[in-house]
């Protein structure tokens, strides 16, 4: 194999994990607007900046192996990770945490929300 074809191949498998990595520094988020209830303008404030603060290691991906240029299959790559995290190992980790974060926030004295799993 080429020693381009190779650099392309890693970058996809690179962006692929970034969107996983992206998707779970989210639940992150998410797991925190659980616990805590926030309002709108809060809400939106927090997702401003955390995706602001994730752009900087996409923009360093692609400057590492792209220099720079923002080519479409790793934005594809990017969305790709994003949904596989999404769809397969996001819902069990939530599932899982759900329970733990109630209890902390019944210590906390923290009134108790409804997860998107429990309205379902």
């Amino acid at each position: 194999m080429s020693e381009i074809i190779r650099g392309q191949v890693l970058f996809i498998l690179a962006t692929l994990c970034s969107g996983m990595l992206l998707m779970l520094g989210y639940d992150g988020t998410r797991l925190l607007r659980w616990v805590f209830r926030f309002k709108a303008w809060m809400t939106a404030m927090v997702d401003v900046l955390y995706w602001s603060f994730a752009s900087l290691p996409v923009f360093c991906l692609f400057f590492y192996y792209n220099e720079g240029v923002i080519r479409w299959y790793g934005m594809l790559g990017l969305l790709a990770g994003a949904v596989l995290y999404e769809t397969g190992i996001s819902q069990p980790i939530r599932h899982f945490l759900s329970p733990k974060l109630h209890l902390k926030s019944k210590k906390l004295h923290i009134k108790k929300r409804k997860t998107p799993l429990e309205k379902v």
